[in-house]
């Protein structure tokens, strides 16, 4: 209860979140960044490919957060991006399957979770995917006035959007 507290607390002081990960975690960083986006702002899921990793990496300071997800097999991508992140000063936090991976070494908080195998063959990232949703959960319990009032605005965007449908 007390990490996610200050986790939640350097989410609220970021002037900017970078969610990462690399092979088969993205989904749930791009999840995360997008959530994040959602009820903070000027967070993002990062691109760790191509020119978007060196743009990243240009607009991350000391004031910047970084959170990455990184299981087992860990991408190399990945945890070069945090590293140098976290040589810019940027707070880290990782969800990764290890309290020695090579991310957790570098990070100011480690989030473990369980990575299990699935008969497919692959990781499954049902687990991850539910620690990135209790992050959101608590962050908007520690400061839902902030959060609401991102929410409601965007509802009202979402009312006059010709493409969607509403129940």
């Amino acid at each position: 209860d007390e990490q996610l507290k200050n986790i939640s607390y350097r989410i609220y002081i970021a002037n900017s979140i970078f969610c990462v990960a690399g092979r088969n975690v993205h989904p749930a960083a791009k999840w995360l960044g997008m959530s994040l986006e959602k009820i903070k702002g000027n967070s993002f899921y990062s691109e760790i490919e191509g020119e978007k990793y060196y743009t990243n990496l240009m607009n991350i300071n000391e004031e910047s957060m970084v959170i990455v997800i990184s299981l087992s097999r860990y991408s190399k991508i990945s945890y070069e991006f945090t590293k140098s992140a976290k040589e810019k000063g940027s707070y880290v936090v990782s969800i990764t399957d290890n309290i020695v991976s090579p991310v957790a070494q570098i990070s100011d908080q480690v989030l473990l979770v369980k990575s299990k195998v699935t008969q497919s063959g692959f990781n499954s990232i049902s687990a991850t995917m539910a620690i990135c949703d209790l992050l959101i959960a608590y962050y908007m319990k520690c400061y839902p006035e902030d959060a609401s009032k991102r929410l409601k605005t965007l509802e009202e965007y979402y009312k006059n959007c010709d493409n969607l449908y509403f129940e």
